[in-house]
């Protein structure tokens, strides 16, 4: 498959200069390790930085996306649920099937700097959560049953898929969405039904299946 040239012509070491720029205050500000800066803001906005460096560098993407996340949502869960996010974008526009797309971090392509990858990981390895959802976690779960709310309530932390401002949960949760689904309107419709905050796990969602939909049409 053809691929399109960028449409962009900012050098990515150009933009990574100006993020360095930033006050070294705000960046230690947002990179505290709580739940205050765990939300899920900074993988809502996140598609346009892998599609911005393409599939030419997918580690240059995957360590953008972990710096646009710092912005705001600097912790360590934030940060590496943005470079998950990011390698399944570019996995996506290089044309990779469901099962292709969502296959562990340790399998991966060997062709052209996609081989660079199974290297990177085991240099910048994922936090302990992350890691279960680059494994799969959410192949084997489904949400809390929620006609029952005294299980709802008691549910514990990683039993069951939730929807909630959190990032690790609001990944596992989009991608649960995109793998037990088969078109974008059944997998919207599935996150939409996890949570009142189903707008910003839809958009999250939306940022996988998006991204597949586009490369098929091609």
């Amino acid at each position: 498959m053809a691929r399109r040239p960028p449409l962009h012509r900012v050098p990515l070491d150009r933009i990574a200069h100006q993020l360095s720029e930033m006050p070294q205050a705000l960046m230690e500000i947002n990179s505290i390790d709580s739940l205050s800066f765990s939300g899920n803001g900074g993988i809502m906005r996140l598609a346009s930085v892998p599609l911005f460096v393409g599939v030419s560098d997918p580690v240059g993407a995957i360590t953008l996306a972990a710096t646009s996340s710092r912005l705001t949502h600097g912790s360590v869960a934030a940060c590496d649920s943005a470079r998950l996010l990011a390698l399944y974008i570019l996995r996506a526009l290089r044309g990779a099937s469901k099962e292709q797309l969502l296959a562990p971090v340790e399998i991966e392509s060997t062709e052209g700097r996609f081989a660079q990858l199974p290297e990177y990981w085991s240099r910048e390895c994922l936090c302990t959560e992350l890691k279960a959802i680059a494994d799969g976690s959410f192949k084997h779960k489904q949400p809390p049953p929620w006609d029952d709310p005294d299980v709802a309530a008691t549910a514990e932390a990683g039993a069951y898929i939730k929807g909630s401002g959190y990032s690790v949960e609001t990944l596992e949760a989009a991608l649960w969405a995109f793998y037990t689904t088969n078109s974008f309107e059944e997998g919207a419709l599935a996150a939409g039904s996890l949570t009142a905050r189903s707008l910003s796990l839809s958009r999250v969602a939306a940022n996988v299946a998006d991204d597949t939909v586009l490369m098929l049409m091609q």
